[in-house]
């Protein structure tokens, strides 16, 4: 009994060895799990501080996206006003367009017309000239027709007067040839 006594002390024994080497493996594998624990949390801790500096990286570019988002809509909205306010000029640079060519047209015309203007002018110009020419011809040929008229109405007049004065003294010898034939009868 002692043999097994023993036996049970040595295998007690041992078995306490083997317990204390496994406690020692055990400690060493809980310190070497401590120390991963520890890593492992650091990178924990740094893998959520990554973390969180990613979402808010993702939050900045959410709002960045949002941001780009509006902006995009603002592009657009702005652009449909440019095409807007480019038809507008385009419509408007028509219509300038057009009154260019009208104000063109015109100017021809006014140039056609002025040059009428100054050829009417030059002629009317002329047709005073001749008119004027014309008239002191008029008034010549009158002055020359009124003079011959006057000499003519003077001549007659003196014609006249001299008919008259001979009218007159005939006219007094028939009353003192007539007196004279009364006289005559008389006697």
């Amino acid at each position: 009994m002692n043999n097994i006594y023993q036996y049970a002390i040595i295998c007690s024994g041992i078995s306490l060895i083997l317990l204390l080497f496994k406690i020692s493996v055990y400690r060493k594998e809980i310190n070497l799990l401590k120390r991963e624990i520890k890593t492992l949390k650091r990178e924990k801790a740094e893998v959520e501080d990554r973390y969180n500096e990613l979402e808010t990286e993702l939050r900045k570019l959410k709002e960045k996206e949002e941001e780009i988002h509006n902006l995009k809509k603002e592009i657009e909205k702005r652009q449909k006003e440019l095409k807007s306010e480019k038809e507008k000029i385009e419509k408007d640079l028509m219509r300038v367009k057009a009154i260019e060519e009208t104000l063109e047209r015109h100017r021809i015309r006014i140039g056609k017309l002025e040059k009428e203007k100054r050829e009417l002018a030059e002629k009317l110009e002329k047709s005073e000239e001749k008119c004027k020419e014309r008239i002191k011809e008029i008034k010549e040929k009158s002055k020359h027709i009124i003079e011959e008229f006057s000499k003519k109405r003077d001549a007659e007049i003196e014609n006249l007067i001299k008919e008259k004065k001979e009218l007159e003294k005939k006219v007094k010898e028939l009353k003192e040839r007539l007196s004279l034939w009364e006289s005559v009868k008389d006697l």
